[in-house]
């Protein structure tokens, strides 16, 4: 992110053109490449003008239940894909971390109310949320996948990058947990 704020801003308009090409070259867009696409254009948008940054709006994180909803269930199918058991299992860990520090009850979210035009709107909201309220999302993502007690680095990653892609970047995890 660092070297590219040094493209001048016709550069970067290609650049993203480039991106942009790259992530739709397979005729599909994964949720990793969608959250490494926010992340780019979070960081670089609003360096180049071409994006505001949000200004604080959700205080409480009840009032991002839906958005809540969904991207807790995408982490948790994304963790345990094609196992329902584990699925609701993960979801349940990170549903019980809202009711415990908001008294929000969260529903699990179908496959089909989660594409990425969901994440990005969740993800959108997420960015106008306070840091509390982001960190009690980011502490339910960690639990559910830490419902297997095993952090691949892909889930690792997309919790980083599903952070940054709100606004609120952490650094890289450190291996307290089996990591594969």
């Amino acid at each position: 992110i660092p070297s590219l704020r040094q493209l001048s801003p016709a550069e970067y308009k290609r650049f993203k053109q480039l991106l942009d090409g790259l992530i739709a070259s397979d005729r599909q867009v994964d949720l990793f490449e969608f959250a490494l696409l926010r992340v780019v254009n979070r960081h670089l948008d609003t360096y180049f003008g071409l994006e505001k940054t949000p200004r604080v709006k959700f205080l409480k994180i009840h009032l991002l239940e839906d958005e809540t909803s969904v991207l807790l269930s995408t982490m948790a199918a994304m963790s345990n894909p094609g196992d329902d058991t584990a699925i609701e299992a993960a979801f349940a860990a990170g549903a019980g971390h809202i009711l415990e520090v908001s008294g929000s009850i969260v529903r699990f979210a179908s496959a089909s109310e989660c594409g990425l035009d969901s994440i990005g709107k969740a993800l959108d909201q997420f960015a106008m949320a306070s840091p509390i309220v982001k960190r009690q999302l980011l502490e339910a993502c960690s639990k559910s996948v830490m419902t297997d007690e095993v952090v691949s680095s892909a889930e690792a990653e997309l919790i980083r990058a599903i952070a940054d892609a709100m606004g609120c970047p952490i650094p890289p995890f450190v291996r307290t947990a089996a990591l594969i």
